[in-house]
């Protein structure tokens, strides 16, 4: 059992359950017969610091998250990890309600512990639609996160030519390396994204660049990390997605798994 508002019993515990289903309508009878309560209701966190709002954006309920924003709920919140709504809704793709927390003035130049930003989980997670909507409202192709990985990093490794085309048309750094030395192109070209690869050097990017602890196209690591997906089979090549950023929350069906080199 969930419990949104643990200050608040037993109210906020049967708003929890409607929240999370989306249905907007008993949320709206639930805060109303909250009164003067509902400000602190949809504002409680609970004990990752997870608010009302950081569900619903998760989810993707857009109806559910205006009420919350039109009660109150504080768009820039920050749960244990410091991921705000805007990035969780990022990270799974709801772009309509990227948009709605955008227009509601969500600060698309917040970061999280590790200092990843919504174009860093939008990028990581290859969701060009929101991709396009934080760059028209301000987003930084360039950022860095504490590992020194760009939004680059991340679409490299996924596979996802497109997004790397774009960034390469903001005109970022296609050879920035991060702490361990790794660029663009090795992450490709280790996971075998051919596409991007070409792209790449297509925009001039030095095949012969490597860290010192790899060779350039020919990566050799005893393990190579890969996120399955729901929906994903076993073995097949995904990127190196982050760990879910909703602790205890609804994405048990992602795994990371160990696959030995051939």
């Amino acid at each position: 059992m969930i419990d949104f508002c643990p200050p608040l019993p037993p109210r906020p515990l049967a708003l929890s359950f409607p929240l999370l289903k989306g249905h907007g309508e008993a949320v709206k009878l639930l805060l109303k017969d909250m009164k003067h309560r509902k400000h602190e209701a949809v504002n409680a966190a609970n004990m990752d610091k997870d608010t009302p709002l950081h569900w619903v954006a998760s989810e993707g309920h857009v109806a559910v998250v205006k009420i919350l924003l039109e009660e109150g709920a504080d768009v820039n919140a920050n749960n244990k990890d410091m991921n705000t709504p805007l990035l969780v809704a990022c990270a799974e793709g709801h772009v309509e309600v990227v948009k709605l927390l955008l227009a509601s003035g969500a600060n698309v130049q917040m970061y999280n512990k590790d200092h990843w930003s919504a174009v860093h989980w939008a990028c990581a997670s290859g969701r060009q639609e929101v991709m396009k909507q934080l760059l028209l409202n301000g987003g930084n192709p360039h950022a860095k996160t504490k590992k020194g990985e760009t939004p680059l990093h991340f679409a490299a490794a996924k596979g996802d030519h497109i997004m790397v085309k774009i960034l390469a048309a903001l005109g970022v750094d296609l050879q920035v390396a991060n702490v361990e030395g790794n660029q663009a192109l090795q992450l490709a070209a280790e996971a075998g994204f051919a596409e991007v690869v070409k792209v790449l050097l297509d925009k001039g990017v030095d095949k012969n660049a490597a860290n010192n602890a790899r060779s350039t196209g020919t990566i050799s690591q005893k393990y190579k990390k890969n996120v399955i997906g729901s929906g994903q089979k076993r073995g097949q090549q995904m990127s190196a997605l982050p760990v879910p950023i909703l602790k205890n929350t609804l994405y048990s069906d992602f795994y990371i798994v160990n696959v030995p080199d051939n």
